[in-house]
C-alpha cells in the first residue's frame, strides 16, 4: 500500500473493484436519467386460478 495511502487505494483489490463499479453504475445512470429521473417500464403477468371444488 502507499504511504498514507488506504485500502480502497489500492488498484487490484476487491474494495477497489467495488469502487470502480459503483462510479461507472453511477455515469450510466447519470447518461439515462432526465433531469435525475430514470423512467423504468415494467410488464407484470398475473395468473389467476380457482381451487378444485371452489375452496378459497
Amino acid at each position: 500500500m502507499p504511504p498514507g495511502g488506504s485500502p480502497l487505494s489500492v488498484p487490484g483489490t476487491s474494495q477497489w473493484r467495488h469502487r470502480e463499479l459503483q462510479a461507472a453504475a453511477l455515469r450510466l445512470f447519470q447518461s439515462r436519467a432526465d433531469d435525475g429521473v430514470v423512467k423504468e417500464d415494467a410488464v407484470f403477468n398475473v395468473l389467476l386460478a380457482r381451487r378444485p371444488g371452489g375452496a378459497a
